[in-house]
C-alpha cells in the first residue's frame, strides 16, 4: 500500500478488471434489480444528479453512517418523490404458498430516513421545485 492505513486506496492497472462489492442504492425507482451477470460501470453520483440532498445520502452511506435500507428509502423519497406512506406499504416479496409478505422497509428505517431527509433539506436551495417539500420530510409511525 501507500501507507494510508487501509483508507481504501489501491492501484489497479488500466488493463486489469477488478470485482468490488459495494453498498449502493437505486436512484431510479422501478428499474430492474441489478444482476451479477451484468457488467456495470460506476460513475460519480454527480453525473447522475445535482441534488445535493441525494449526494449527501450517497456520501453518508459510503461512510457507513446509515444502513442501506435507510439510504434507499431516503433516496427514493428524494429522487422519485415516493411518499413515506408509499414506502411503508411497499412489498418486497410474497411467499406464494404461505402468502407471507416481506416489506421493503421497517417503520424504524423509514423514521430514520425521514430524519436524514430533514437534515439534508438545507443543502438544496430549490426545495420548492423538488420532489419533496419541507412539509413532507417527516415520517409518522401511526
Amino acid at each position: 500500500g501507500m501507507g494510508m492505513g487501509g483508507m481504501g486506496m489501491m492501484r489497479v492497472p488500466a488493463e486489469r478488471q477488478l470485482k468490488l462489492k459495494v453498498t449502493t442504492v437505486c436512484l431510479e425507482h422501478g428499474k430492474a434489480d441489478p444482476s451479477p451477470r451484468v457488467a456495470y460501470k460506476m460513475i460519480p453520483a454527480e453525473q447522475f444528479t445535482q441534488d445535493a440532498r441525494v449526494l449527501e445520502v450517497c456520501r453518508l452511506l459510503g461512510y457507513s453512517r446509515m444502513t442501506q435500507n435507510v439510504a434507499q428509502a431516503a433516496a427514493w423519497h428524494l429522487t422519485d418523490g415516493l411518499a413515506w406512506i408509499e414506502l411503508r406499504n411497499k412489498v418486497k416479496s410474497e411467499n406464494p404458498m404461505t402468502r407471507q409478505v416481506t416489506m421493503w422497509f421497517h417503520p424504524q428505517e423509514l423514521l430514520q430516513a425521514s430524519y436524514v431527509v430533514a437534515s439534508t433539506n438545507h443543502l438544496n436551495n430549490e426545495t420548492s421545485t423538488s420532489a419533496v417539500g419541507k412539509s413532507d420530510s417527516s415520517y409518522e409511525t401511526n
